[in-house]
């Protein structure tokens, strides 16, 4: 393989291509704009590639037999959404698609299979939905495929740009940096506390009737005033946030609750001092309530009474149950003025949804345009595994640090998702609060 030494426009590319959409820009925009820190120009002339003195890069499907070349398929040349027909290759030990024997930089098409993961074309396709009407872990192509546990795009990048500084050793990419983030659901801010008359009667007759008189007292105690609501967690999530230095993120649930939404009341007292009390020392998100991501009008409601009772705007959030739903529940976020979301994870495993730990816009399939709304994905969240798997604390502790390793690697960003109720060492979380706090040491000894 040559070498090309450069002396211009050390931070610049082109880039050839029979044809300039929009399914393209949002790849490179990705990888040499948010990821390299470089600028890019796409040229469909080859003449002008030719002339072209500085960094370049073909992607194009005629064998050019140049060592610059990634083999193009059609997918980002195309508008339509249709069932593909994915030819897998194995290349550094991880089944990857879009494979290819050209001669080329890499044995596949590593722009048609960032876009294949990151736009998660595969969820717009039909699927058989989960109780949730979720697009199930195991049905996605990173699981059948063995590699849900790795940010492969990330991985995918790094080789990329230690083939491009083979070729352009004077290029000056960005260097990137792990950054964790810490980020809690408060889908129910207390156990007893704050909670209507009705409610808490309704509970001690419940707790009465299955004879749990540990927790009949324990609801006397907060209601009386005499002890601490076990759910009360927010004073150790601030204590930590000042020892490690990092401030977490809060989503909080203010929709109206049903069976799914079970939140005290937002226009409570106790919710409103929570949440001056949460902003305090926290970034403060809207949890959008179950039926929001369908419901027309329902999340500009429980963004409207969130913003109300912190007295300030609200611009990022989370799905409650991590819903998704392409490409109508980013479309409704859009609509009501978010600027970023953490959802991009899944509920019944973890791992990496979209195969990155990195950052990205959404890209409307449907629409077939880059949008301003930034996806930050999730690493895994908590009860993924203690619900959905049945892990003990070690061996989910074992395992999250299996993953945080993973992001290290790649310099990635590392989401993790708790709820307050997890880290209460009470009842089925008893032993969860110490995964809690030595994984975020673990995370913020090298962040």
């Amino acid at each position: 393989m040559g070498v090309f030494f450069v002396s211009v426009k050390l931070n610049h590319m082109l880039i050839y291509a029979k044809q300039i959409t929009n399914r393209l820009q949002f790849v490179l925009d990705f990888v040499f704009t948010q990821q390299f820190g470089l600028s890019y120009h796409i040229t469909t002339s080859f003449t002008e590639y030719e002339n072209c003195t500085e960094p370049k890069l073909i992607y194009a499907s005629e064998n050019r037999d140049l060592p610059c070349q990634i083999w193009a398929e059609e997918l980002l040349f195309e508008e339509s959404i249709y069932p593909l027909k994915i030819n897998d290759v194995v290349y550094q030990s991880i089944t990857t698609p879009f494979g290819n024997d050209a001669n080329g930089l890499l044995p596949f098409d590593l722009f048609s299979a960032i876009f294949f993961m990151l736009s998660r074309y595969e969820e717009y396709l039909p699927f058989t939905a989960n109780q949730y009407g979720q697009f199930k872990a195991t049905d996605s192509y990173a699981f059948k495929n063995g590699f849900l546990e790795k940010p492969v795009v990330d991985i995918w990048l790094q080789d990329f740009k230690e083939k491009l500084q083979v070729l352009y050793p004077a290029v000056q990419f960005r260097e990137k940096n792990f950054t964790p983030v810490i980020t809690y659901d408060i889908d129910t801010a207390y156990a007893y506390k704050g909670k209507s008359k009705w409610l808490n009667f309704g509970g001690w007759c419940k707790d009465a009737l299955q004879m749990q008189f540990a927790k009949i007292k324990e609801r006397v105690g907060v209601l009386f005033h005499q002890d601490a609501d076990p759910w009360d967690t927010y004073a150790h999530i601030k204590n930590l946030a000042i020892q490690y230095s990092y401030k977490p993120i809060l989503f909080f649930l203010a929709g109206k609750r049903n069976r799914y939404n079970k939140n005290i009341d937002p226009d409570s007292r106790a919710f409103q001092l929570l949440l001056k009390e949460a902003s305090s020392f926290a970034a403060i998100g809207i949890h959008p309530s179950y039926f929001a991501n369908v419901n027309n009008g329902l999340l500009k409601s429980e963004k409207e009474k969130l913003e109300s009772n912190l007295g300030q705007t609200v611009k990022i959030s989370r799905q409650h149950y991590l819903r998704l739903q392409f490409p109508e529940t980013y479309r409704e976020l859009i609509e009501n003025g978010m600027e970023a979301d953490y959802t991009m994870g899944f509920a019944d495993l973890p791992g990496f949804r979209a195969g990155t730990c990195s950052p990205f816009n959404f890209f409307d399939l449907k629409n077939n345009s880059t949008t301003n709304l930034v996806l930050y994905p999730v690493t895994f969240m908590e009860g993924t595994y203690a619900e959905d798997l049945r892990f003990l604390p070690a061996q989910a502790l074992e395992h999250m640090e299996k993953l945080l390793q993973e992001v290290q690697v790649v310099q990635g960003t590392f989401i993790v998702i708790w709820h307050n109720h997890t880290i209460s060492n009470k009842g089925v979380w008893y032993g969860w609060k110490n995964v809690h706090d030595t994984i975020i040491k673990s995370a913020m000894q090298h962040g």
